[in-house]
């Protein structure tokens, strides 16, 4: 009975989940042909002079997961309308948040939020939050670009530590390349762990055969 209560309540979480995809999908698509007509110039708008950022440009702070490395980032994306994407969402993300497998995340979103919740969760961690500037950043088509990317990666591109983390995906949003140094520098340190570890090996069978 309660292996079938877990399974309706799952199915129901992923439900809920797939129409959230699809009504944030619609909001950036409807964003996307504001901006096509909008002739205004987007530091004129009302939207930056409350929230002081322009659509596509990227926001981090530091101590991410409490770690306190100047590595541990969390990356979100502006958007419009106070909202910022901070990561992919798709199919199997969905399930893993039906299954309550997210303890790891604990604060960071994944997905749309609001850029005010993204500013406490930093507050409460007592992280430092920078905006990553470009001198693209008012062009249209860039834009227009980075919201195309935010848009593909909602509903399809599923959180990943190592491939998809919220550093890549923002990276892909605003300049189309899904770089992230977090990625570079977990590898170099599991890398310099399994050297260790072999190392440490090696010395053994060494010191036996000596001593033998």
């Amino acid at each position: 009975m309660r292996e079938e209560v877990f399974n309706v309540e799952h199915e129901k979480i992923i439900r809920q989940c797939q129409v959230e995809i699809n009504q944030e999908e619609k909001y950036i698509t409807k964003l996307i042909k504001y901006i096509e007509n909008s002739p205004i110039d987007f530091r004129e708008s009302d939207d930056y002079k409350t929230y002081g950022l322009l659509p596509g440009q990227q926001v981090y702070y530091n101590k991410a997961f409490n770690l306190p490395v100047p590595w541990a980032t969390h990356h979100a994306v502006y958007l419009y309308d106070g909202l910022v994407i901070e990561g992919g969402v798709g199919p199997k993300t969905c399930k893993k948040i039906a299954r309550n497998k997210w303890w790891v995340l604990k604060d960071q979103i994944i997905g749309l939020e609001t850029l005010k919740h993204f500013f406490n969760v930093a507050k409460k961690r007592n992280s430092t939050t920078y905006t990553v500037y470009t001198l693209q950043d008012t062009d249209k088509k860039t834009v227009i670009d980075r919201l195309k990317r935010a848009r593909e990666v909602i509903g399809v591109w599923d959180y990943d530590l190592l491939t998809n983390n919220c550093e890549g995906v923002a990276n892909y949003i605003s300049y189309g390349t899904k770089k992230s140094y977090q990625t570079i520098i977990i590898l170099f340190w599991i890398l310099v762990l399994i050297m260790a570890i072999l190392a440490i090996f090696y010395l053994k069978i060494n010191f036996k055969s000596v001593t033998l």
